[in-house]
């Protein structure tokens, strides 16, 4: 397998399972991170450039 220059693989370890499971399931310890856009007057480039970013 050939692996490019600048790619990177780091295999470790986890440790504390038990708490990151909890804290990825606790829904009182997530946080809601959300992209938001103005598009109230929003040129056609505006719409071309989100388009291609996405």
């Amino acid at each position: 397998m050939l692996i490019g220059r600048h790619s990177f693989i780091r295999q470790s370890k986890l440790s504390n399972v038990a708490g990151r499971i909890d804290y990825i399931s606790n829904p009182k310890r997530q946080e809601y991170l959300y992209a938001t856009y103005q598009t109230e007057g929003a040129t056609p480039e505006f719409w071309k450039n989100l388009a291609r970013e996405n």
